[in-house]
């Protein structure tokens, strides 16, 4: 359920930047498809039983709602996340420099044991993503790094 109300104002900003009218172009549907492994000082984050961590890239100005932007849940057992699934184009990142911004939710009350730390006005990870078709990022909490590989 609190994944549910954590991504449920993203997914209203997607369906919203998608409605422009005629001739208008729906975002998320070209672009680079986004995955990546998210680490803690070398190690993949502990996810503790229960949570939910979720990495999210967004525009600098997260008013641009013609920007595209990514958000995913991370698995629990290594680390990974990916922005895009299926056979659909939604998801794709164009290329384009992003705030990157991570989350957790944790039990009934939602705290986040990030307290806010890399909340999209405090992060201070960015991601470059390019215009290749397939990119992987490894995003490092601890040492606060992204690398793209």
């Amino acid at each position: 359920m609190s994944r549910v109300l954590f991504l449920g104002p993203l997914i209203g900003l997607a369906l919203l930047a998608g409605c422009g009218g005629p001739g208008a172009k729906q975002i998320g549907t070209t672009g680079a498809k986004v995955k990546g492994r998210l680490l803690d000082n070398g190690q993949p984050v502990k996810v503790r039983p229960g949570e939910d961590v979720v990495v999210s890239f967004s525009p600098p100005n997260l008013a641009d709602v013609t920007s595209t932007r990514g958000a995913a849940s991370i698995n629990p057992k290594d680390g990974t996340f990916a922005f895009f699934g299926g056979s659909s184009a939604a998801g794709l990142l164009s290329a384009g420099k992003y705030k990157v911004t991570i989350s957790s939710i944790y039990g009934s009350d939602g705290v986040d044991r990030f307290a806010g730390t890399f909340a999209h006005d405090k992060t201070p990870l960015q991601a470059d993503v390019g215009s290749e078709p397939e990119q992987t990022f490894v995003i490092d909490i601890g040492r606060k790094t992204v690398a793209k590989q």
